[in-house]
């Protein structure tokens, strides 16, 4: 904490990355006091309404308060990213390592499925998986969480390889620790701080392939407020001028997005002593 807290004051744009995170989420779970309207609530007297008056990010096509499902798409973006970054990252980190420390065939085995796994693109797979077992949010959820274990598996295994030659490990070695001890106690604590870094990275991902699965109708049903299907709904609308159902989640995706990678960067740099290194000298 102490490093984060030096970086931040060095270097205080990087601040920018967690206020922005935690805008959205705060306004995620204060959406039933800030939201102006039941996301829900459908006006037919005002379809397409622009910006302005009573809704200051205008109506759909539905007649439905952009701003209000906007604040309430966060909390179905957020909960499906950071559920399924937590799912993905408790099956890659004990695998990732138990992958690196074993000099057995089980080794291999855990490689290569998970090898084969990120060969296939990513958005493909994960369109299939959806058509097969059908759009909502725990199954959204199950497909980034398997989708994205891979990631933490490699990243676990290469610190993995890094580690289980040093000293350390051989002097627990000697003093009678088992291979379990041995990675819980010594592996895991020395090996994780790329992954929580990663984690950052690897949720604001996930809201980005939440919303491009929406997108293209594989994600969250309508009507619930989601922000890719939003951006879907209100897309055909732009070549007419009605931009806003479109633009503002949009742009809302982005910056959260931008919020979550500056995270993980700045996390990055706190948990490689080389990169704080060179953080502390500039």
């Amino acid at each position: 904490m102490a490093e984060l807290g030096q970086l931040l004051r060095r270097q205080p744009i990087r601040i920018i990355g967690f206020g922005i995170v935690a805008i959205v989420a705060l306004a995620a779970i204060a959406a039933p006091i800030i939201a102006p309207f039941d996301p829900l609530l459908s006006d037919a007297n005002n379809i397409l309404q622009p910006p302005g008056g009573s809704s200051f990010l205008g109506r759909d096509s539905a007649g439905m308060d952009v701003l209000s499902r906007i604040i309430y798409g966060g909390r179905v973006d957020l909960t499906i990213s950071l559920v399924a970054t937590f799912v993905s990252s408790a099956i890659g980190i004990p695998l990732g390592v138990l992958s690196g420390y074993s000099r057995r065939w089980l080794a291999e085995i855990i490689g290569r499925v998970f090898d084969l796994m990120q060969s296939v693109p990513v958005f493909i797979l994960a369109m299939a998986i959806v058509a097969v077992r059908g759009p909502s949010i725990v199954n959204v959820i199950v497909v980034l969480a398997v989708l994205n274990s891979p990631i933490f598996v490699r990243l676990m295994r290469s610190q993995t390889y890094a580690l289980r030659d040093r000293a350390f490990i051989e002097a627990a070695k000697v003093a009678g620790f088992s291979d379990a001890g041995i990675i819980l106690r010594h592996l895991i604590p020395n090996a994780i701080g790329p992954a929580i870094a990663q984690m950052s990275i690897t949720a604001g991902y996930g809201i980005l392939l939440t919303a491009g699965l929406s997108f293209v109708g594989a994600g969250v049903r309508p009507p619930t407020p989601e922000w890719g299907g939003m951006v879907a709904s209100g897309a055909g609308y732009i070549v007419t001028g009605q931009w806003w159902p479109a633009i503002f989640p949009s742009l809302v995706i982005g910056l959260t997005v931008v919020g979550f990678a500056l995270i993980g960067e700045t996390l990055e740099i706190v948990v490689d002593p080389r990169k704080a290194l060179g953080v502390a000298a500039g």
